[in-house]
């Protein structure tokens, strides 16, 4: 059976698969750090995702594109010893960190492993698939979605947070505008652009659970906002920026010299102090559905 949700053209034949997108943050150490960045602001969304989708006490969770852990160790926290967590990621660098984090947080039943996520299920099925920021690097999202809802349990639940770069525009990423600000987000929309990915994945991300075969899907947006200048949004805006680089000069995209992005976060929080403003990461949309039986 194709794990292509999409319906067949009147002739039989179906699209074209999309074309391959690659991951434009790399997989070192500095990503590790920019993904504890990306954590930081986005761990509220998830932690209510992980409750409202009622992910408990001895559930056996898979996080699909776990990076250095994050969503791994809350939802660890979430199942208690009782219950366990899968992550899986294409980088080793990536898995053994998170394998020296949940060791080092106690979580004996977190564990990880390094597969592609287009390759890969469990062997047995489970209570619940996660993930964070991975659909929208996927050659075909829906498809991703609509084998995770085949690993799943009769009344296990399919539950993803992805963010949504396309709506980072002047009048919404900063007020008062920060041009600083914007310079770095149209790098980064250009650059992932570039790259293949869904720039919109979140604002798409209910629809593709009904594509996938999960009907009437829960769903919130959180938008990360502040103006304080010890908040992580700073540090996040520009590491992203910088982890995307050696690809930049590929896709043609400008961008700031790899010198000048060094001075960039200093810059940025000095404009959005002197403008007594606010900055916003790209919205969050958690969204979560059942599995029918």
């Amino acid at each position: 059976m194709s794990d292509d949700p999409r319906p067949p053209a009147p002739d039989g034949t179906r699209p074209h698969p999309p074309a391959p997108v690659r991951y434009v943050c790399g997989h070192g150490p500095r990503e590790i750090e920019r993904l504890a960045l990306q954590a930081r602001i986005y761990e509220a969304v998830t932690r209510r995702l992980l409750s409202r989708a009622g992910i408990g006490a001895g559930f056996h969770v898979v996080d699909l594109g776990c990076g250095g852990g994050d969503v791994s160790l809350l939802a660890a926290e979430a199942v208690g010893p009782t219950g366990s967590v899968l992550g899986v990621d294409r980088s080793a660098d990536a898995v053994a960190a998170a394998t020296a984090r949940a060791r080092e947080a106690g979580h004996a039943h977190a564990r990880f492993i390094v597969a592609e996520l287009d390759a890969w299920a469990p062997a047995t099925p489970v209570d619940a698939v996660v993930g964070r920021f991975v659909l929208m690097h996927q050659r075909d999202p829906v498809a991703l979605v609509a084998r995770a809802r085949r690993w799943v349990r009769p009344g296990g639940v399919v539950a993803f947070v992805e963010s949504d770069n396309a709506w980072c525009q002047p009048g919404r990423h900063s007020r008062p505008h920060s041009p600083t600000y914007h310079r770095i987000v149209r790098s980064w929309q250009g650059i992932l652009g570039a790259a293949g990915a869904h720039l919109d994945m979140g604002s798409r991300l209910g629809e593709g659970f009904v594509a996938a075969g999960l009907p009437d899907p829960s769903e919130e947006v959180d938008v990360p906002t502040t103006g304080d200048p010890a908040s992580p949004i700073f540090r996040f805006a520009v590491e992203s920026l910088r982890s995307m680089l050696p690809l930049a000069a590929a896709s043609g995209v400008p961008v700031p010299a790899a010198a000048e992005a060094d001075s960039l976060e200093a810059a940025l929080r000095a404009e959005v102090a002197a403008l007594d403003g606010t900055l916003s990461a790209p919205p969050a949309h958690a969204v979560w559905a059942r599995v029918r039986g």
